[in-house]
């Protein structure tokens, strides 16, 4: 989003040579936009305790276990059904799930107990992410967890820069607006968790956005940076959970599809693709979870209710896809958020793809009903066969993803020259929805774990019940200092608007419009 540059830097081309007081102003904003998203991300990431992320009593354990059995971290257990981790890596998530009213105060017990519940002796998810998050677990439960989560989060951040500034100048703003329009809340308190979706999600992004770079260079150096980063983000995604690698699959017809020409037919361009869908089917078939779902496994044994009809659950499909925009809740679905967060959210997202209709190309109105269509049909699959109604067991976060390539499907232009129009005003409103969304959200979900949500009040610091024991800065520090933090980095992309490729009026457009 971006207004006519009024600054003779901003105005230059961004992909040639601009004068060094063009590059230092642009070098300085990047780096603004990096450290500052850094601390967003850093917030999310001490706001909760752990195993406050979705199934935590299962990826913590799997974790520990990730490079197999090492002393003091993950031991054989006698019962070869059982494996020897840390107590409080299974036990804190037991304390505080599903009870709002339940502060994230729980006693910790870092000896070695019998459990059964991990990725080491079901293998339902692929190892790359437990035996990456491995390296930093350690028998202090609380420094390994913030150190994954902010390991999460630096990893995020750093991709999303990279492709984002190697990218051609047209495609930049497709990993940058479909990461801002659909992250709040879900996806921010996923990237830095200790849950494998934040991987899955922010790499999805990654992925669709380098690939959709490969396709479009011809030069052998431009294949083998794209080639890369694509072959990087599809590990990462397809390495954290199964679906993963499906979307994975969707995202390279859908960019085979908009980029679809004669000279896309090169033996490189068919080769890469081959592989990359044959390395996201080993990994999707290489663990049990893949054939469990489409086999009906996700069925509740103690259901005695007859089995929802399939016009009713197509009804309620929406509320799927409405809940990673804080319909639903956070961590175990325990964390409400206020209509204000979700209708900001929403109202931007939906917003964005209805005012891009006017600019797709025929290619690109079936790759977004195709992105559709996989979103209606993957989980009303599911629970058909499971015979579950929408709200149980599939959750809205394993849509994300597929959320988060409609919108870079929708954004996706073949030049700089076309976009999303937005006045200044609308800019405006979208930056400070954004912002407010975060802030709220955020204040949430630090008070849900602090006191419990029984206790009001904005200020955070009053009755602390829970917070980390070792932690210098108070849960005010923290919420204030990343609610900053977001509102710099919009700044910061605002005043990178031109090298983003978001500026640019289209012909005949008002000169009072901005584009996307």
């Amino acid at each position: 989003m971006s207004m006519k540059p009024k600054n003779q830097y901003e105005s230059m081309a961004p992909n040639k040579f601009d004068g060094n007081k063009a590059s230092v102003f642009r070098v300085r904003w990047v780096s603004v936009a990096i450290v500052s998203a850094i601390l967003t991300l850093s917030g999310w990431a001490l706001s909760s305790p752990i195993g406050s992320s979705p199934d935590d009593d299962f990826h913590l354990p799997s974790i520990w276990c990730g490079q197999g059995f090492r002393d003091g971290l993950c031991e054989e257990d006698s019962n070869p059904d059982l494996i020897q981790v840390p107590t409080t890596t299974f036990s804190n998530s037991v304390c505080f799930q599903f009870d709002e009213d339940k502060s994230g105060a729980c006693p910790y017990d870092n000896s070695l107990k019998p459990y059964s519940r991990s990725n080491a002796l079901e293998k339902l998810y692929p190892p790359v992410y437990y035996w990456t998050m491995s390296w930093l677990a350690s028998d202090d439960i609380e420094a390994s967890t913030i150190a994954m989560r902010l390991a999460n989060s630096i990893l995020a951040v750093l991709a999303f820069a990279l492709v984002i500034i190697l990218l051609p100048h047209h495609l930049r703003r497709i990993p940058l607006v479909t990461l801002i329009v659909s992250a709040l809340p879900l996806g921010v308190f996923l990237m830095a968790s200790t849950n494998p979706s934040g991987w899955a999600y922010f790499s999805i992004i990654i992925f669709f956005s380098s690939y959709l770079g490969f396709l479009s260079t011809e030069s052998d150096r431009g294949k083998l940076i794209f080639g890369s980063l694509s072959g990087c983000s599809l590990l990462l995604a397809a390495g954290s959970r199964p679906d993963a690698a499906i979307y994975a699959v969707i995202a390279i017809g859908l960019a085979i599809l908009l980029n679809l020409s004669r000279k896309l037919l090169s033996p490189v361009n068919s080769v890469t693709s081959l592989t990359f869908v044959s390395a996201a089917a080993f990994s999707y078939l290489s663990v049990g979870t893949g054939s469990v779902v489409v086999s009906g496994g996700l069925a509740l044994p103690d259901q005695e209710l007859p089995a929802p009809s399939f016009f009713v659950n197509m009804a309620s499909l929406p509320n799927l896809w409405i809940g990673v925009f804080g319909t639903s809740g956070l961590g175990w679905l325990d964390t409400e958020m206020p209509a204000i967060v979700w209708a900001v959210t929403l109202s931007i997202y939906t917003g964005l793809i209805f005012l891009s209709v006017r600019w797709f190309s025929f290619k690109q109105s079936i790759g977004v009903s195709v992105v559709f269509l996989a979103l209606v049909a993957i989980p009303l699959y599911i629970l058909t066969v499971s015979g579950l109604s929408v709200g149980q067991q599939v959750q809205p976060r394993y849509l994300l993803p597929l959320i988060a390539l409609l919108g870079a499907s929708a954004l996706y232009r073949s030049s700089s020259s076309s976009g999303l129009e937005l006045t200044r005003g609308q800019v405006w409103i979208v930056g400070a929805g954004l912002f407010v969304a975060n802030t709220i959200s955020l204040h949430l979900n630090a008070r849900r774990y602090i006191t419990g949500m029984d206790q009001q009040g904005v200020n955070l610091d009053e009755d602390i019940e829970w917070w980390w024991s070792d932690l210098a800065l108070s849960p005010n520090v923290v919420w204030i200092s990343s609610s900053v933090a977001f509102a710099v980095f919009l700044v910061s992309i605002w005043k990178l608007r031109t090298y983003l490729g978001l500026p640019g009026e289209a012909k005949n457009s008002p000169k009072q419009n901005y584009q996307i």
